[in-house]
């Protein structure tokens, strides 16, 4: 089959992208707040650096892994770092619903996912493991196949934010009220910050 290549790439990326994280909060919650081509452009940084991941693995960089592998514990505390302090901005912080407040956010939102989900070497480590789960056993391919594979990839993540976000932002016409969107705010940005805690302990203190 010419493309099975291409969908196994598309249903990986879809299970690579579907457990909700930090960056999941994030597209929820500017889909919410801001509407979905806002919680799409946050999830496009996610899939971009996903596919990036997926492009090494596919590929073979043995010293990219390697070099994953070595500073593990060191790009994970980064990451957590950073998701407490956009947690903490967030409880303190409420979003106005104007379009002008919110297009300067764009490139500050795909940029900050396309870092954070760099900042998991562990979501390398992911794509061979699900590799193996999907019984291929050959990653390092060339030319076509792999040209598919990746592309796969990119396209299951964008397939999976498309969803997210859309079905979030069925819920901004509840958030009209300033109010709900303070409470809003605050709920999404707590759980991001204790999902930065828990890393920052877990990466940084625990043996």
């Amino acid at each position: 089959m010419p493309l099975e290549t291409f969908f196994k790439g598309c249903l990986i990326g879809i299970l690579v992208s579907i457990p909700l994280g930090p960056i999941g909060l994030l597209c929820i919650r500017n889909s919410a707040t801001y509407g979905a081509l806002f919680g799409l452009i946050a999830g496009l940084g996610a899939a971009c650096a996903d596919t990036i991941y997926g492009g090494i693995a596919t590929l073979g960089g043995e010293a990219v892994t390697h070099y994953c592998t070595t500073y593990h514990t060191h790009l994970k505390i980064i990451g957590s770092i950073v998701i407490a302090l956009i947690g903490i901005r967030f409880i303190f912080s409420t979003p106005k619903l104007s379009e002008k407040s919110t297009t300067t956010n764009r490139l500050w939102l795909f940029v900050t996912t396309f870092l954070l989900t760099l900042t998991n070497p562990a979501t390398l480590f992911l794509f061979i493991a699900i590799y193996a789960l999907l019984g291929i056993e050959e990653i390092h391919w060339h030319g076509y196949g792999a040209l598919q594979m990746i592309l796969g990839v990119f396209s299951g993540a964008i397939l999976w934010w498309c969803i997210l976000s859309s079905t979030s932002a069925r819920f901004r016409h509840k958030l009209a009220d300033p109010a709900r969107v303070a409470r809003f705010n605050y709920w999404i940005g707590g759980l991001m910050f204790l999902s930065g805690v828990i890393g920052i302990i877990w990466f940084g203190l625990l043996p």
